[in-house]
């Protein structure tokens, strides 16, 4: 994120605190007395208090309306109030409040408070713009993402406060309905184009938060954006696909081993068949003949049976006359 979209949001912001600086530099002019003079000498006499209910600052714009059209042609209004010369005096901070649109319904809103009543002068304000085109746009001048978009709505948000030397603020950046003009920018050139255009191609939405402070210590700049996360899913996926791809490449040369086997194996199968074939045949070839002697060793004993039923028989006839 800071690679792709810091040295932007970084110079609008240094923008922004020129504007800052300027607002400090005349609003310093108005923390002081604006009464104090030089004491001057004086005889004795009498001392006379005069009531301060009546001492006004030397100017004091209550209320200033504001119109006009920016050079982006949206027409503007809005209120600033309580410019002085000296606020101790007033007791009120400079604030204004500033907004417009124009026929697309591109919007701007500028608000915040000038205040110097403290000891620590205090500076604040927010900016929003939001529904610009982001169509023939680049969402970063980086190498890394040289693609313009086709379709697109932009909206930028700033929130910035600052209280003496401390500063906290944040601007967020969001692009979203986006589609990147690929077909322009022809074929990827090599592998980390390719991961990338896989990356943001995924996504109809890009945002940016930049986070600028020094409330704890030294100053930090922090930019994180969701174009992170699509690259590092995007860098998974592309891992896994690779896996997946050598996988089927080894499972393919796997396949092709065993099919190499499978022919000797089949040829082995069929010998092997051909051999128990001809075993079962040999032994039905036995069985059958050894059921042949069977039967006729069966006939034989039937034979032999009735011959000794006939010489039982004529035996009896003959020793007892009975006949069957």
């Amino acid at each position: 994120g800071t690679a792709l979209f810091g040295q932007n949001l970084l110079g609008d912001y240094a923008a922004y605190l020129e504007y800052v600086a300027i607002a400090r530099e005349y609003g310093s002019r108005l923390v002081g007395d604006e009464d104090s003079t030089q004491e001057i000498p004086r005889y004795e006499g009498l001392d006379y208090e005069f009531s301060d209910k009546y001492d006004y600052p030397g100017f004091w714009f209550k209320n200033i309306e504001l119109s006009g059209r920016t050079k982006s042609d949206i027409d503007i209004s809005g209120m600033v109030t309580n410019i002085s010369s000296s606020q101790k005096k007033t007791g009120e901070p400079v604030k204004f409040d500033i907004n417009g649109t124009d026929e697309n319904e591109v919007a701007l809103t500028v608000n915040g408070e000038l205040n110097y009543l403290e000891e620590e002068p205090r500076e604040s304000f927010n900016v929003n713009y939001s529904g610009f085109t982001l169509s023939k746009a680049r969402i970063s001048p980086s190498d890394l993402l040289p693609y313009e978009l086709k379709t697109g709505q932009g909206e930028l948000n700033v929130d910035m406060n600052i209280i003496d030397k401390r500063i906290d603020s944040r601007i967020d950046y969001l692009a979203k309905n986006i589609s990147f003009d690929f077909e322009a920018a022809g074929q990827p050139k090599n592998r980390i184009e390719s991961l990338i255009r896989n990356a943001i191609g995924s996504t109809d939405q890009i945002d940016v938060a930049a986070l600028i402070d020094n409330v704890d210590g030294p100053l930090r700049v922090r930019v994180r954006s969701n174009v992170d996360d699509l690259f590092m899913n995007a860098l998974k996926q592309t891992v896994s696909q690779e896996v997946e791809n050598a996988k089927r490449k080894i499972e393919a040369e796997v396949q092709k081993q065993v099919e190499g086997k499978k022919e000797q194996l089949e040829e082995f199968k069929a010998e092997k068949e051909a051999e128990l074939r001809q075993r079962y045949e040999e032994i039905q070839a036995k069985v059958e003949e050894q059921l042949k002697v069977v039967e006729e060793k069966k006939k034989e004993l039937e034979e032999r049976k009735k011959e000794l039923e006939d010489s039982v028989k004529d035996k009896i006839k003959d020793k007892i006359g009975i006949d069957f």
